[in-house]
């Protein structure tokens, strides 16, 4: 089946690492992810090789590049986004003149690669950058919300050497195609939020986490806790840093959890924290949406983190709960680092420890 798309290019190069696209309306996106969606949103793309003077290898790399993104799992398991090989977009080879890494097309159902470039890394970044501006993506920034220093698939201005050396998702590349396409409503800006993908992407804080297979509340998988300390100071959590450009943005914490056995005393909570972030000056020239001119080498958050909105602690029993917080806005800043904590802690009668099931664990945005 062919795919064709709504009018939309981007452009990707040394000054603008995307596709062609003239884009309509915008919704919010994530720091190395900006949170925006254009008028290309089809989230199962069929696309197949075009022209001459491609090599097997580039062939495979290009390959490579477009199998990571069905790794991008939604809160049940199921993939997030597709690309298939067989009929649909072409995907060709091109000399630019410009300095322009690559291209897509939305009306024309077309990617161009620039064929000047003989290395892996420049074919995994860019072939799948442009595939996912034809799935909704938009340009973010080059400090990605795990380490800081892996630019993610959707940065531009950035050199194709300081590309990442791995063929993956990052953790923005994930928490993007849920916050594009994931069946759960409003919008999610963290990756691997049913953890069907185990703990990746997730961290601990005074206690241990246990990787459970089955019996989840969407999926199969979720995880237990087994907390250290009080219920109000251990838990695991995942950060997200999302650029807003200074418009006001709505966020809410929800997860589900549930108690192992009936005799246990169970309690959990969510919460939502956040810091501050600064865009560089001046502005860079690049193509972003909403109010976004350079989120490139911008002034980390640092300190301590504000609490914005959370639940109480909650008792909880056998059956998977859901527990939601109110939405709280935030605006002003050019972005904010968002941390989702879920707080819980499963004991006997004794005092003895046992683990509390979490699930479908994030931070909505509106």
């Amino acid at each position: 089946m062919t795919r064709r798309y709504a009018t939309t290019t981007r452009v990707l190069g040394v000054v603008s690492l995307g596709a062609t696209l003239l884009v309509g309306g915008a919704v919010p996106n994530a720091n190395a992810y900006s949170p925006f969606v254009n008028t290309c949103s089809d989230p199962t793309i069929h696309w197949e090789f075009s022209g001459t003077n491609w090599t097997s290898t580039k062939k495979g790399w290009v390959r490579d590049s477009f199998n990571t993104i069905d790794n991008a799992l939604d809160f049940d398991g199921s993939s997030l986004a597709r690309a298939t090989e067989d009929s649909g977009v072409e995907v060709s080879l091109v000399d630019f003149t410009d300095n322009t890494y690559g291209k897509a097309n939305c009306s024309q159902g077309t990617i161009k690669l620039d064929e000047s470039k003989t290395v892996d890394k420049f074919y995994w970044k860019v072939a799948r950058h442009e595939m996912l501006h034809l799935m909704g993506a938009e340009h973010g920034g080059d400090a990605d919300s795990k380490d800081g220093e892996n630019p993610p698939t959707m940065s531009t201005c950035i050199n194709w050497t300081d590309f990442r050396d791995a063929n993956d998702l990052s953790r923005d590349d994930g928490a993007y195609l849920m916050f594009l396409h994931s069946t759960l409503a409003e919008r999610q800006i963290h990756a691997n939020v049913g953890f069907e993908r185990g703990f990746s992407n997730w961290g601990a804080n005074e206690g241990e986490v246990i990787e459970h297979d089955a019996g989840g509340s969407g999926g199969p998988k979720h995880i237990g806790f087994k907390a250290e300390s009080s219920a109000n100071s251990s838990y695991v959590y995942q950060t997200a840093r999302v650029w807003t450009g200074s418009s006001s943005k709505f966020f809410r914490g929800t997860f589900h959890a549930k108690s192992q056995a009936s005799d246990l005393t169970s309690n959990a909570k969510i919460a939502i924290y956040y810091r501050e972030l600064v865009e560089a000056t001046p502005a860079n020239g690049c193509d972003y949406r909403g109010m976004i001119t350079n989120p490139n080498d911008p002034t980390l958050a640092s300190g301590a983190w504000t609490a914005l909105v959370g639940t109480n602690l909650t008792s909880v029993g056998t059956s998977w709960t859901a527990l939601q917080s109110n939405w709280q806005g935030l605006s002003g800043a050019d972005g904010y680092e968002i941390q989702v904590r879920v707080y819980g802690k499963a004991t006997e009668n004794d005092g003895t420890v046992r683990q509390i099931r979490f699930d479908t664990a994030r931070s909505d945005l509106q």
